[in-house]
């Protein structure tokens, strides 16, 4: 039993006793939900009970999808992003506009695509300017692909689901309630419309409110000095409670994250900071980092994009790197076969010219240069083949190669690399299943594409929820805590400034009252967090951070009328800090008896 999950809401309760089925927001609050259900089973003496129907809205959906007959194919991301990919850089080449970065501009072509799907809107070109009409001519290829192939965005499930249910192919559900959402998309709108037509009792519950809320205002000197302090208050907490629920809510999380995993570790579990532990006990970020930053999931990439010249750096890096068999073992030689092609002053090298200066250290560093020359051999061989091959075959034959090269190494792997290692696996797969749309590509094509799959994919190792929750704005909807800290709330966070869509018109956005089209959509949806996030715990501190940078910032319009706090802060656990104060006095000597200056140049 989790100590620090919170007495589940009473409605929510019921209505996940007596079977009903309850649409989360996220997944995030749909496991916080189920976790207060098993905990309020457990308290009620039970062994055994049935598994509530809680399940985010995405996870509903794609269920649907597999129990209803007739569903057409979806694409996943990967297959969608290639393809809009693939329609922007034709339409590139055609059209000689080469100033356009191809898979950026895909992406976000496709999230007007989607944005228009889910808000069943539509525009002419004599409504457009020249970005918009490239996008119409992209979307219109992207339509007639789509139909010759029977190809369909998920984004589209739900106005599936509508005319399923209308037409009698799927059944509605007999009681539906919605749970955390700040707002409803026109897209749910109508399915939740459809489905009260055909029978369907659907229920919008808002979060549980707290009464008697305290709030207090912080200005902090910056960034990290807001966090440091957060971090402190969320440690004098758990000193005195340490089965009290905190959460820390940040909208700019992303601004955040950095300063957040340094410095709540060090204040949090300075323990497992001087031990090197990698896994976190005590604090859970909701925002992971990008995939390609995992040290072993770089070093793959690395090894991949190898040519036949290659600087001295990567030569460096491949000598040095644990990630590649018997590094370990034979790093004292490689790091001493570094230092004797350093000695040699060469920018760059040759495959097969680094071979044979390899070969003349062999007398000194037989056993590392017999490796090394192996592991030459092997990236040389793969190189020499320029065929074309699909991508589910490149997949296989990236991963014959890395094990050919000793990836992931011989040494063990801790928890992170190993789920690291496993989501690169389901990359290569993502890859592979480029097979239904695309043609067969050459070998640096398919690297190209790998590694921006990696790159965009967002990695979170799994671990144990502890009890204080670092979340952004829109993953704490519906959670509510014992303590809760806002950090970041100047000017410029909440609300958030607009930013529309380029490759749709703002009249069109406007009038849809698409995300982030307008100031004044901005504000109305700000108010509708606000109103859910200061009444989400008993005690709130909502914390802005004077400068940063050099530049001056200014407090939410939030904040007003909200009195300054005086905060309970636990001494400092940062190592650094610790031992800096714990460092003995040192002994005063003023020494007045400098050595002569013979000069005729005036000096200070």
């Amino acid at each position: 039993m989790i100590p620090w999950i919170k007495k589940m809401d009473k409605f929510l309760y019921s209505a996940a006793k007596e079977g009903r089925l309850i649409l989360t927001v996220n997944d995030r609050l749909s496991r916080y939900l189920s976790q207060q259900y098993d905990r309020e089973q457990q308290q009620q003496g039970l062994t055994v009970w049935f598994r509530p129907e809680i399940l985010s809205l995405s996870a509903w959906l794609s269920r649907c999808q597999l129990q209803i007959p007739g569903m057409p194919l979806f694409l996943n991301k990967s297959q969608l992003q290639y393809v809009w990919a693939q329609i922007v850089e034709s339409d590139v080449k055609r059209t000689g506009n080469y100033l356009l970065q191809v898979p950026q501009t895909a992406r976000r072509a496709l999230q007007a695509h989607q944005l228009l799907v889910r808000y069943s809107a539509e525009f002419g070109v004599d409504e457009t300017a020249e970005d918009h009409r490239a996008f119409l001519r992209w979307r219109k290829s992207w339509q007639s692909r789509a139909k010759e192939h029977d190809w369909h965005d998920p984004v589209e499930m739900p106005w599936l689901l509508s005319e399923a249910i209308a037409e009698g192919r799927a059944p509605s559900p007999q009681k539906i309630v919605l749970a955390g959402f700040d707002e409803i998309t026109p897209d749910l709108h109508h399915l939740c419309n459809v489905m009260e037509r055909y029978g369907t009792t659907v229920e919008h519950r808002q979060p549980q409110l707290c009464q008697n809320v305290l709030r207090q205002s912080i200005a902090a000197d910056d960034h990290a000095d807001e966090v440091r302090r957060c971090a402190r208050w969320a440690r004098a907490l758990l000193d005195k409670n340490p089965a009290a629920n905190i959460g820390v809510v940040a909208p700019q999380l992303e601004a955040y994250q950095p300063l957040i995993e340094q410095i709540f570790t060090a204040e949090l579990d300075p323990e497992g900071l001087l031990a090197g532990e990698e896994t976190q006990h005590v604090f859970n970020l909701s925002l992971g980092r990008g995939l390609d930053r995992e040290g072993v999931i770089h070093a793959a990439l690395r090894l991949l994009r190898l040519g036949m010249q290659v600087e001295h750096d990567e030569i460096s890096w491949l000598l040095r790197t644990p990630y590649i068999d018997k590094s370990v073992e034979s790093g004292a030689d490689r790091a001493k076969i570094d230092r004797e092609l350093r000695r040699l002053r060469r920018f760059d090298w040759t495959l097969p010219r680094l071979t044979r200066t390899l070969k003349s250290f062999s007398g000194v560093y037989a056993p590392a240069v017999s490796d090394l020359i192996k592991l030459l051999d092997v990236i040389a061989d793969d190189l020499r083949k320029p065929i074309k091959r699909m991508p589910g075959l490149w997949a296989e034959h990236f991963t014959i190669f890395l094990h050919k090269l000793g990836w992931p190494g011989g040494r063990g792997l801790s928890s992170r690399e190993y789920q690291a290692v496993q989501h690169f696996r389901a990359s290569l797969g993502e890859l592979a299943s480029l097979d239904g749309v695309s043609t067969e590509i050459d070998r640096s094509s398919a690297v190209k594409i790998l590694t921006h799959m990696i790159s965009s994919l967002e990695f979170q190792p799994e671990g144990v929820d502890g009890p204080v929750q670092v979340l952004g704005e829109l993953e704490s909807s519906g959670l509510v805590f014992d303590h809760l800290w806002v950090l970041g709330l100047h000017d410029t966070a909440l609300p958030r400034p607009p930013s529309p869509n380029p490759f749709i018109p703002l009249p069109v956005q406007r009038r849809h009252r698409m995300k982030r089209s307008d100031a004044e959509r901005e504000q109305h949806f700000a108010e509708q967090v606000v109103t859910r996030l200061f009444s989400s715990s008993p005690d709130i501190i909502l914390s802005w951070s004077v400068q940063e940078n050099g530049a001056g910032q200014r407090p939410s319009s939030f904040l007003k009328g909200i009195s300054d706090g005086q905060l309970l802060l636990a001494e400092s656990c940062d190592p650094a800090t610790v031992i800096c104060q714990g460092r003995p006095s040192l002994e005063e000597k003023t020494d007045n008896q400098g050595p002569p200056v013979s000069t005729r140049k005036p000096f200070t």
